[in-house]
């Protein structure tokens, strides 16, 4: 636009006021937010650098469109543009009185004081508990914002009724008829012989596998779940293969806590370690996403991160934490983690899946506590140690903590430079993709081509 073009011209002149340019600018978008070209009012506004006052021009008919609009446009800008185009349509949102257009916002923008306000801000009850599903879904738990004795919001917010609510919705759609591998398979379609499928270890893992993701969270199956044939099956594999067919049972109980430790807890007692760390790691998989009152998942798996356990049962039990805290940075589980990670008298492997998993726990938090941990960790690691293949799991958790931070790396990744052994510039390399990951940043795009 001409008005754009004149302001950026004068701009680069220090001499030149651009003052005069914007009356005419607002004048000319309240004309377009009078006929319906709000994108060309949002853009002029953002090439004058006021893209503030479009709240001033918003009306009840209009704050969905350019919202939208600025929403969709954030990935695409540098930072801090990027940041201050949600906090204009958070602005908006607020503006219009809709906390729940607003709290999705607040928690991109990681701000707990803003979500606080949208969550006081509410004129219903209704409404809080819309507020308290949706952090409930992005895993943000604050309890503290409900009265004690509101036990209908603490279960919405908990997620207590997660498992209930996917089975009403899977009985509507008629889903809940347990299937088998075959009915995946219909091998029965094939042109081979009768006698072609072999009862092998590895077509058995195929099979856990395949039975636990098509029966996932349904808390009924064919293979797992009854008494006769989840015993029998489990030791159709060997190993690793009755590692994954006892933590299936995770997967099958998704969100049943209740329940799916009922189904878990005879594994626990099993005498071989792979059957007991498989149950472990269920533990982990199906209370994911489920804060019930007696913290089960904490309960059980810090048992099992102690020295007089196997180290396979250990890596299950820090996996687990992982994956049942994964988005809630509780400080508890951290307490945990921590001295794992920076135990150097341990094995890599422990330490390596300890700092995955505290990656997970505060993914996307940038957590000041626990990436010098992990760093610290790197450096004092022997080379022999650093070229072990679980290694890079790491890597990886240090890079989980600034999954979409963008720009708020630099200092780790300067860092990064003492270690002298490959992994850090992995390390480096993989950062830089987490930290930029779903944002569209061209620049980024130019810079690891040329890597």
């Amino acid at each position: 636009m001409e008005i754009g073009l004149e302001y950026s011209a004068n701009v680069e002149d220090d001499e030149q006021s651009v003052e005069y340019l914007v009356p005419v600018a607002l004048e000319a978008v309240a004309f377009f937010f009078k006929h319906n070209a709000e994108v060309d009012a949002i853009d002029l506004l953002e090439e004058l650098n006021l893209h503030e006052a479009v709240v001033n021009y918003v009306t009840k008919d209009t704050f969905e469109r350019v919202c939208m609009y600025m929403i969709s446009c954030s990935p695409l800008l540098p930072p801090p543009a990027d940041t201050n185009y949600l906090q204009t349509a958070r602005t908006i949102y607020r503006k219009l009185g809709k906390p729940a257009q607003c709290l999705p916002l607040s928690i991109r923008l990681g701000r707990s004081d803003l979500i606080k306000e949208d969550w006081e801000s509410c004129t219903t009850r209704v409404e809080k508990a819309q507020l308290a599903f949706i952090m409930a879904r992005q895993q943000v738990h604050m309890p503290e914002l409900i009265d004690d004795d509101d036990e209908e919001l603490k279960a919405c917010m908990n997620n207590t009724n997660l498992s209930k609510n996917y089975l009403n919705l899977a009985r509507d759609l008629e889903l809940l008829d347990p299937k088998t591998p075959e009915d995946i398979y219909k091998s029965h379609l094939e042109n081979t012989r009768a006698d072609a499928t072999l009862d092998s270890a590895r077509h058995n893992l195929a099979s856990t596998f395949v039975n636990a993701f098509v029966n996932a969270g349904y808390g009924t199956d064919k293979l797992m779940t009854t008494e006769a044939e989840g015993k029998e099956w489990v030791f159709k594999n060997k190993d690793m293969g009755m590692l994954s067919a006892s933590a299936s049972l995770g997967m099958i109980m998704l969100w049943d806590v209740e329940d799916g430790l009922l189904q878990v807890d005879k594994y626990l007692y099993s005498s071989d370690n792979h059957i007991k760390a498989g149950a472990v790691f269920a533990i982990g998989m199906l209370t994911t996403s489920v804060h019930d009152e007696t913290d089960s998942a904490k309960a059980l798996l810090s048992e099992y991160i102690t020295e007089n356990n196997p180290a396979i049962v250990k890596l299950a039990a820090i996996c687990g934490l992982g994956v049942a805290y994964a988005g809630t940075n509780r400080e508890e589980i951290l307490e945990l983690l921590l001295p794992i990670i920076s135990d150097t008298d341990i094995t890599i492997d422990l330490s390596s899946m300890a700092a995955l998993a505290a990656g997970l726990v505060c993914v996307g938090t940038g957590n000041g506590d626990v990436s010098p941990v992990i760093l610290q960790a790197m450096m004092e690691r022997m080379d022999s140690e650093l070229n072990h293949k679980y290694a890079r799991f790491m890597a990886l958790g240090l890079s989980l903590l600034f999954l979409g931070t963008q720009d708020t790396y630099d200092t780790i990744r300067e860092t990064l430079k003492a270690v002298t052994h490959p992994i850090g510039k992995q390390a480096s390399v993989l950062m830089q993709v987490c930290a930029y990951a779903g944002t569209g940043n061209v620049l980024e795009v130019q810079k690891m081509l040329h890597l």
